[in-house]
């Protein structure tokens, strides 16, 4: 069964180098940005949330909080059905 699945390495065709795909020099090179190219992205704090929540600390909090509660219903019925 381990023949079948079990190759040995061939040392002779292995590559000598790894292969790095060469990068197109005008579109990733920082050379050729002014500097109003190079502001950081301006993103919304709430970006992601759901239509319920206002901030990601209340999204965390329910998070929390739904987690606890399943852990306290789960243990309940484990005592119950023991």
């Amino acid at each position: 069964m381990f023949h079948v699945l079990y190759q040995p390495i061939d040392e002779r065709r292995l590559p000598t180098q790894p292969y790095l795909m060469p990068l197109p020099e005008a579109e990733h090179s920082p050379a050729g940005r002014s500097p109003a190219d190079r502001r950081p992205v301006e993103s919304q704090p709430n970006e992601g949330l759901p239509p319920f929540v206002k901030t990601w600390r209340q999204m965390y909090g329910i998070i929390t909080g739904v987690l606890l509660l399943l852990i306290a219903l789960f243990y309940a019925f484990m005592i119950h059905f023991q």
